[in-house]
């Protein structure tokens, strides 16, 4: 038996037995996992241009209890090998539909929502619903637990969210959401933080246009602040005064025009952004704008001491590739001989223009000295990352770009000292990946959400090809082949050894060992990254699985109930 295991064996009668006895008594306690966790020997980023080399992280209890070079690792830390890691702070999204599921039709005055067919509807008799007023919703009571976006949010490296209801123009109020736990106590990490505003306009009743809405905002401002003045009065000197009754559309818009409650507008353009702006100025608001694809021509507006908070969307078109070469021209119009080639040309080159601007809207920014955060509405989530790249190609800085997603989104929401970094006593949401975030084909390898450990299998894309030939290449990228050292954890304290894997990807064996003891391996067998083999102990099976990410892996070993955690590193040839 290979001696890295022996512990095991040790622990055998004062773990496996008792569990054994107590499978036969239905009150019995099953020992839980420890929640502390070691992130070793990883390139830590604990905040964008702070980089430490080689460094641990200790997260105990959903908090960094520690990070650094040198640090002691808990005897009952779960370790994971970062050799070829790297360790982020995890991402903020500043705006987003998470946790709610997407209405299969616009829901309460959407664009194209109106009246069913065949229903005439008097504007002025319209529901709220209909006309998109409905500032009174709360997501933190419309958050479903167990929706797709949670997850598809978290694996992107996202670990809070500001999240805000569908609707219309004014569908609601956010709360920033912490994206771990199957209860809504557990997402909500604060409720009402926010009210939520869009030029969403409603169909076949008021507001149908743009114009419409900022009138309809103004309305419902004034008459939430003369409510207040007549509820003041009557309160300092009820007599010869009527009670004013409440209403929760007015009361929920009162706290956002004196500031204290903030309104997040999403705009699609540098004209909705100037509406939101001019409402800014009407109605006292707290204005953070939130999209804004194309922006470099808005700069003077988005600097100075009265700028407004930015929220810049990860949205971007779609790339296509041109290598025309052809300069845009203003104004190009069709000459007598029918130059149909030289119109096409032209307007290709003005959407490559427009891309460009958008892509290169992040950097313009930056060279402004406008701070920003992002949002992911109007993304694809998908595409964040890729998106990302792109605007880094188009000049932003890589530490610029990792601020947007961490520290200054945590400023934007008012959660700096909860998130944004990897600082001791922060609440441990941490990105882990197979390469620097920004490099193409870098992966998420691990996410942590207040200490919740979240794990997923790297994808290798190759430049070329899809399809079964895509999904060939990823797989012969993952070598098995060669000798590993590892360690694995029982009852916090570690024990080292190596695996030997001899043959190819497709037929492998292996043995166990530690100092002169080994113990050949059965079943090996490589499924994409993943690699399993089960060896006996004690009249039971042990399997192993593991997850192979270039020249590491990391694992569990499971044996009857237990599972230990298991890494290792690749010896050089």
């Amino acid at each position: 038996m290979a001696r890295s295991f022996r512990l095991l064996a040790a622990v055998g009668a004062s773990l496996l037995v008792p569990l054994t006895a107590a499978a036969q008594r239905p009150d019995a306690e099953i020992p839980t996992p420890s929640r502390t966790w070691a992130i070793e020997r990883a390139r830590v980023t604990v905040a964008p241009g702070q980089v430490l080399e080689r460094a641990t992280v200790i997260v105990r209890d959903g908090l960094i209890l520690d990070v650094g070079t040198n640090v002691r690792v808990p005897f009952d830390a779960q370790r994971i090998a970062g050799d070829s890691l790297h360790v982020y702070a995890g991402f903020l999204d500043g705006l987003g539909n998470v946790g709610m599921p997407k209405p299969d039709a616009p829901q309460g005055g959407g664009r194209g929502q109106g009246a069913p067919q065949g229903e005439r509807i008097n504007p002025d008799d319209a529901p709220r619903e209909r006309t998109g007023l409905q500032p009174e919703r709360q997501m933190a009571d419309l958050v479903k637990p167990d929706d797709a976006s949670i997850e598809a949010h978290r694996k992107a490296g996202f670990g809070v969210v500001h999240s805000v209801p569908y609707g219309g123009f004014l569908p609601g109020q956010g709360a920033l959401l912490l994206l771990h736990g199957d209860r809504v106590p557990d997402l909500v990490f604060r409720p009402s933080v926010s009210l939520f505003s869009q030029f969403q306009t409603a169909r076949g009743v008021a507001p149908g246009t743009p114009m419409g809405i900022m009138a309809a905002w103004r309305n419902v401002g004034r008459e939430a602040a003369r409510r207040a003045d007549l509820r003041s009065a009557y309160e300092t000197s009820p007599e010869g005064r009527s009670r004013v009754t409440s209403d929760p559309v007015y009361e929920a818009v009162r706290p956002a025009l004196g500031g204290s409650l903030p309104v997040y507008f999403y705009t699609k353009d540098v004209l909705e952004a100037h509406r939101a702006l001019m409402l800014r100025r009407d109605l006292g608001l707290n204005v953070v704008l939130a999209g804004l694809p194309d922006a470099t021509d808005f700069t003077n507006r988005l600097s100075g001491t009265d700028a407004p908070r930015l929220l810049l969307t990860l949205g971007l078109p779609d790339e296509k590739k041109d290598s025309s070469g052809v300069a845009y021209v203003p104004g190009f119009r069709l000459d007598r001989d029918a130059n149909v080639a030289g119109e096409r040309a032209n307007l290709e080159a003005r959407v490559r223009a427009t891309r460009q601007s958008y892509e290169g809207t992040a950097a313009a920014l930056h060279r402004a000295g406008i701070r920003f955060g992002v949002t992911t509405m109007g993304a694809k989530l998908a595409d964040v990352q890729k998106n990302l790249r792109r605007m880094v190609q188009a000049g932003l800085p890589e530490d610029a770009a990792l601020a947007a997603l961490t520290t200054h989104t945590a400023e934007i929401l008012g959660v700096s000292r909860q998130f944004g970094t990897v600082e001791r006593g922060k609440i441990a949401n941490l990105v882990v990946t197979t390469k620097p975030f920004f490099a193409e084909n870098s992966a998420v390898r691990y996410v942590f959400v207040e200490g919740e450990q979240y794990s997923y299998e790297p994808t290798t894309r190759p430049a070329g090809g899809r399809g079964s030939s895509r999904a060939g290449a990823a797989a012969s990228a993952v070598q098995a082949v060669g000798t590993w050292d590892y360690d694995v954890t029982v009852q916090g304290t570690a024990q080292s050894g190596t695996m030997v894997f001899s043959g190819t990807n497709e037929s492998l064996s292996g043995t166990i060992s530690s100092d002169a003891d080994t113990t050949p391996l059965q079943d090996v067998a490589l499924d994409g990254a993943t690699l399993t083999a089960t060896f006996p102990f004690q009249g039971q099976s042990v399997r192993l699985t593991l997850t192979l990410t270039g020249d590491t892996f990391a694992g569990t070993a499971d044996v009857g109930p237990l599972s230990l955690p298991i890494s290792g590193t690749r010896r050089p040839n």
